[in-house]
């Protein structure tokens, strides 16, 4: 469902909704019970600020997947595709969050992940600090760049950042701040 701000995706899910109320009831339950309340996360009208969309990173990881793990032979059947992106594919993508999180691989950023991270280190300590409210061990509160009064949920588990509210959560300036402030913490200022 292609919106560009909030508004026009209510009118389009009204549309929507109007449409397969009729036709498909299940289908329109299914995408109101599980869609319709992530809708901050797949609708583009939630998405400012992100210069790339899902089909070219599919399309990338087909390719791959094409040309590394399929090879010359195009017909393979259904079983085997799946135990191999199961099993191998699986296995391959593990071991490189591993070595990314290990520190033996580096990350590989776009270049707007890279503006965001550039900025995220040009705040000082002091301003860095003034976004982040911790609360506990498992949470941490911190202050949106561009929207005022909105704060994003971050979750820690074992001591590693886990999950964010933030829409555009996986490489962004407020995981690149934290991060950067709660290496400069002592332990005694993580439990202040």
């Amino acid at each position: 469902m292609y919106a560009k701000n909030p508004e026009e995706f209510d009118v389009k899910w009204n549309e929507f909704r109007q449409y397969y109320l009729v036709e498909d009831i299940t289908f329109y339950t299914y995408m109101f019970d599980y869609y319709y309340p992530k809708r901050e996360k797949w609708s583009k009208a939630w998405r400012e600020g992100i210069h790339f969309h899902t089909n070219n990173l599919i399309e990338s990881w087909h390719n791959q997947l094409k040309t590394h793990y399929l090879k010359k032979t195009r017909k393979h059947r259904i079983d085997y595709i799946v135990w191999l992106i199961t099993q191998v594919v699986d296995c391959v993508y593990r071991q490189s969050i591993l070595q990314v999180f290990h520190g033996f691989e580096d990350v590989s950023l776009t270049k707007e992940e890279k503006k965001q991270h550039q900025t995220a280190y040009e705040l000082d300590d002091d301003t860095a600090a003034e976004y982040i409210s911790i609360v506990d061990a498992q949470k941490i509160y911190v202050k949106s760049f561009k929207k005022e009064n909105i704060y994003y949920e971050i979750a820690v588990r074992e001591g590693v950042l886990h999950s964010c509210t933030c829409p555009d959560f996986y490489f962004n300036r407020i995981l690149y701040m934290l991060n950067r402030t709660l290496l400069n913490m002592t332990p005694d200022q993580l439990e202040e």
